[in-house]
């Protein structure tokens, strides 16, 4: 706890003795929220920042997050005249579509079983709403002129988010920082939306966004170090933090005959598969072991029906992120998990999940698993937070749990190094320093 209360006082004594906060403007399609992996980031990162050198743009009706900040401008959809238009002329449709096979990202290639004439029409009808036309209100850029903004930060996604910040940077003659928390570039639009045009529009995009750009901010150490190669651009990594204040002495609750496996977070991305495997395997161990998983409402519906004859597994439900932290100290071992599917493994593979930072500050041994050379798991072995499983094999996968649930010294070990990494590189009050750094450096206009 000295530690981090030194690292407080350091964090304000630099901050001050440095140039103050950068004025920065962003650009989200959701504001400020601790509902998803992207709105917890963002929230984490500028929480405490200056509340007079932030403002945001965002489109979403998500209700937002005023105690980071006051400073709002919600775009109407009506700025993408031929996609609001349409929307409701197709809405019927959409709503025929299998909710579980487009239950992922654009970005993410579908399997070709799952690749419909349903399915291949909503990803067509995507891809013009998010190429159609926008035009910004003078409103804006009125309000824009009054915050007068240093840069432009975006956390990017879609052509028309690439479209609109671009549009924002050029008439107000600010550089943008973008942030890439999954790497859409490589797989957004690659399934011949619009006979390839959809894909030649994103990559023409990129490259102008990039022209407006001094460098940007990666998910990942593995990310950045690629993205350096791939656009010539500096990039620093800037992954989920966690508040001083949460961080607590490593401790491992429950024995191998009382042991409690733990998961907390989204089933898409056929996740819920790798946790299916894991929860089968846990059937075939004689221990008393506890497998519960923490997941959004809506995939509780879709995917808690492949588990009922798994009897010590159970869903909990969903939690509110007030009550992650208390809810992980609960837990014996905690597990992430990728897909080995390779459409989902390549969208996957430069991104460090969010929780994956709140699991080692919570003090807890880690399990991973998932394809080898994700971002995600090499993190958990860089910090020697855990044990990785990078194969399906179901009989490796029992041995594995075996040899965790019932090595106690290995399980204290992998908490504390865990926990200890958390510390040097996941406090806010560090990557405040850092980032408050940074985009000082990269306001600068080109």
């Amino acid at each position: 706890m000295l530690l981090i209360a030194k690292s407080i006082m350091n964090c304000k004594f630099y901050i001050n003795k440095m140039n103050k906060f950068p004025k920065v403007l962003i650009i989200s399609v959701e504001p400020f929220n601790r509902n998803n992996g992207t709105g917890i980031t963002l929230s984490n990162l500028f929480d405490g920042w200056d509340r007079n050198s932030i403002a945001q743009i965002y489109m979403s009706p998500m209700e937002r997050e005023n105690t980071i900040c006051s400073n709002y401008y919600q775009l109407s959809p009506k700025i993408a005249y031929l996609d609001y238009y349409c929307r409701s002329f197709f809405s019927s449709l959409f709503k025929k579509i299998n909710v579980e096979k487009t239950n992922s990202p654009a970005a993410v290639t579908l399997e070709r079983k799952h690749s419909t004439y349903k399915a291949q029409f909503h990803l067509n009808v995507r891809a013009i709403a998010d190429l159609s036309p926008i035009h910004l209100p003078a409103q804006l850029f009125e309000w824009i002129n009054e915050f007068k903004p240093d840069l432009v930060y975006c956390a990017l996604g879609n052509a028309r988010m690439l479209n609109i910040t671009i549009k924002i940077s050029k008439i107000i003659n600010k550089p943008i920082v973008p942030h890439f928390m999954d790497d859409w570039p490589s797989t957004l639009y690659t399934q011949m939306e619009l006979f390839g045009l959809a894909r030649n529009k994103l990559i023409k995009r990129i490259n102008i966004m990039l022209k407006c750009s001094n460098g940007g901010l990666c998910i990942s150490d593995l990310m950045a170090d690629e993205y350096k190669i791939r656009y010539n651009l500096p990039f620093s990594p800037f992954v989920n933090c966690v508040e001083d204040k949460k961080f607590d002495s490593p401790h491992l609750n429950g024995d191998s005959y009382n042991f409690t496996i733990m998961y907390i977070g989204g089933l898409h991305l056929n996740r819920w598969k790798s946790l299916l495997d894991i929860s089968m395997a846990i059937e075939k161990i004689n221990a008393p072991i506890y497998f519960k998983i923490y997941c959004p409402t809506h995939d509780n519906v879709l995917y808690a029906k492949h588990f009922k004859d798994n009897r010590l597994t159970t869903f909990e439900g969903s939690i509110d992120n007030s009550e992650v932290f208390k809810t992980l100290k609960k837990a014996s071992l905690l597990v992430h998990v990728e897909s080995f599917d390779m459409n989902f493994a390549q969208y996957t593979r430069l991104s460090l999940s969010t929780k994956i930072p709140q699991y080692m500050a919570a003090g807890k041994p880690i399990m991973g698993y998932g394809p080898k050379g994700l971002a995600s798991m090499l993190h958990i072995e860089l910090a020697s937070a855990g044990k990785i499983v990078c194969t399906p094999d179901s009989k490796y996968l029992c041995e594995v749990l075996e040899e965790l649930v019932t090595n106690k010294t290995m399980l204290h070990k992998y908490a504390k190094n865990g926990f200890d990494y958390a510390k040097k590189y996941h406090l806010r009050s560090t990557n405040h320093i850092n980032l408050i750094n940074i985009l000082n450096k990269l306001k600068n206009d080109k």
